[in-house]
């Protein structure tokens, strides 16, 4: 089962990749409103969307790991990571990040503590939560954008191994995140730069697929304890 936050996505990317305009026979020969209209429409608008679901999807996440513990008395696996890592300030290099990437999340290298502590910790627990949790917040707020850093501080905070996302997916966002930011900074994408058209009805699909597993990565976190 995904969210409402995904099926929002999904559908919005749908809606953007189908306002595309058709592809010319001589994709070399794009005119400049073309190669405008496929950075505006294409480039900002669904990595907006990806972005605002990015964000949501995590808030919503670390919300529930908050009330969950509050209300319910549960200490999941989300909860445990947001009483430690958000105090902590991960390295910006993305070579570094991708070393650490396959231990995060991972059974055996995540946050892990005996009943008796989580029994006789409560009050500790509860305060580092609420901060840790007042802290994410803030790293989603400060959040600028979709590259592989960004997403991997975003997830690795609350637990979820970025490195076991399909690579094809990683790619494509990456790539969504240079195109936006030369859409952004140069107002126009170099021809060069631009896939044919038909090829970003994949790549909306292979976002959307990549974006699902997530959602449902998430859910799936929130009911794990260790």
């Amino acid at each position: 089962m995904v969210t409402r936050l995904f099926r929002d996505l999904e559908a919005r990317l749908r809606h953007l990749v189908a306002q595309l305009p058709a592809q010319p026979a001589a994709p070399a020969t794009f005119a400049p409103p073309v190669i405008h209209d496929a950075a505006s429409i294409y480039a900002v608008m669904t990595h907006a969307a990806c972005e605002a679901y990015m964000e949501d999807r995590c808030k919503e996440a670390a919300d529930e790991a908050l009330a969950d513990y509050t209300t319910l008395n549960k200490l999941g696996r989300i909860a445990k990571h947001l009483c430690i890592f958000p105090f902590f300030k991960p390295t910006g290099d993305t070579k570094d990040l991708e070393k650490v990437a396959p231990l995060i999340g991972v059974p055996g290298c995540g946050i892990w503590m005996k009943p008796s502590v989580v029994t006789a910790s409560q009050p500790e627990i509860k305060t580092a939560l609420e901060k840790g949790h007042k802290l994410y917040l803030g790293q989603i707020t400060k959040n600028h954008g979709m590259a592989y850093n960004y997403q991997f501080n975003l997830l690795a905070l609350i637990g979820v191994d970025i490195g076991a996302f399909d690579p094809t997916f990683k790619s494509r966002v990456s790539t969504l995140a240079a195109l936006r930011g030369e859409a952004a900074h140069r107002n126009v994408v170099a021809a060069q730069t631009i896939p044919p058209l038909s090829d970003l009805v994949n790549w909306t699909s292979d976002l959307i697929a990549g974006y699902k597993a997530l959602d449902k990565e998430l859910t799936r976190l929130r009911r794990v304890k260790a």
